[in-house]
């Protein structure tokens, strides 16, 4: 399998000499087919030393040729023998380190999500070694004399540490944005890169703009050199003057009948929203003591409040005095000899 691998890449076209040069645009490449990719995964599973040693040199010269096409691939494939355990590292390290110093910018860029990724317990102290290697890299240019970054780079590790803020410590995520200004400010075209990338990521990603304000907060000076104004003024300390205040709901208008309203709705509705009335308590009349309600002496009735004709009136108040015709038909009884009303008969 090895052997037909290798056979297959070297009968491919060379895009560029080396990986110090220029790298093949995308176009100038093959693509990479199932059968390659499916290779290399093939590959990432030797475990034997002698033939993991072979598996990394053909890894090697496959990025070599093909920059552009085998980026991801290699990336993978690094990122599986990341996790297959500490006897891995003694032959993927100095595969590693070729790629990423020697390799072209587009498979140093599908690394970087790898070597910045947070990974395994296990694997966490060889990427941030790989990670280091990366950053001198691209400090000293390649070992040119003008130290040149590239910029598809320091963009690619910029946000690989935005996007990997929560999975990390703040510390390592912090030193990462850092080195990475750094490194961006060289230049003034990168500056303004560095700036416009902050901002972006900051806007999408809410958790590291909290990171970055909090970093400008604690120590300004020192981020001074890194951060520009623009940056500074969208994802800075804001004054508490300029935080957004929360909406105050507002008071519910009265209730007011529709016009035209039928008048037993209004006053439906007049009578749900008027205050229940309470009856005033009343006292019973009491009336004076002996009188009766009927107003009448209470020894005394109706048929007996007038004496009849010729019984002497008993002794109280004076009887009222009778009416005239009252009078006459007593005195016409008195002269006929008839006993007069109420009175005793002879024996």
């Amino acid at each position: 399998m090895l052997a037909a691998f290798g056979t297959r890449l070297r009968r491919s076209p060379s895009p560029s000499p080396g990986g110090s040069g220029p790298a093949a645009e995308p176009d100038a490449e093959p693509g990479v087919d199932g059968t390659a990719e499916a290779v290399l995964r093939t590959l990432a599973g030797v475990s034997t030393p002698a033939l993991a040693g072979r598996a990394a040199a053909l890894v090697d010269e496959y990025a070599l040729r093909f920059p552009w096409s085998a980026a991801r691939p290699v990336a993978d494939f690094v990122a599986r023998r990341l996790e297959a355990g500490p006897g891995a590292r003694t032959v993927l390290r100095p595969l590693a380190v070729r790629l990423l110093t020697a390799h072209a910018a587009p498979v140093r860029c599908a690394l970087v999500p790898v070597l910045a990724g947070p990974g395994s317990t296990a694997s966490r102290p060889l990427r941030q070694e790989l990670l280091d290697v990366l950053l001198e890299r691209e400090d000293s240019g390649g070992g040119r004399p003008a130290p040149a970054p590239d910029a598809t780079v320091l963009d690619a590790l910029l946000c690989a540490a935005a996007q990997g803020a929560g999975r990390r410590p703040e510390a390592q995520t912090r030193d990462l944005v850092h080195r990475t200004g750094m490194l961006h400010v060289r230049t003034t075209e990168g500056a303004a890169r560095f700036d416009r990338r902050l901002v972006e990521l900051g806007r999408v990603l809410p958790e590291f703009a909290a990171m970055v304000r909090t970093w400008l907060a604690a120590a300004p000076a020192e981020w001074a050199a890194v951060v520009g104004p623009s940056a500074r003024a969208m994802l800075g300390p804001r004054h508490p003057a300029d935080l957004p205040q929360p909406a105050t709901p507002p008071l519910a208008p009265p209730s007011v009948p529709a016009p035209g309203a039928a008048p037993a709705a209004a006053a439906t509705a007049a009578a749900r929203t008027a205050p229940p009335s309470v009856p005033a308590p009343t006292r019973p009349a009491v009336p004076p003591s002996g009188i009766p309600a009927s107003g009448l002496p209470a020894s005394a009735s109706p048929a007996s409040a007038v004496p009849a004709p010729g019984v002497p009136a008993s002794a109280g108040p004076s009887p009222a005095r009778p009416a005239k015709g009252f009078r006459s038909l007593a005195m016409a009884h008195s002269t006929s000899g008839a006993p007069a009303q109420g009175a005793p008969h002879p024996a």
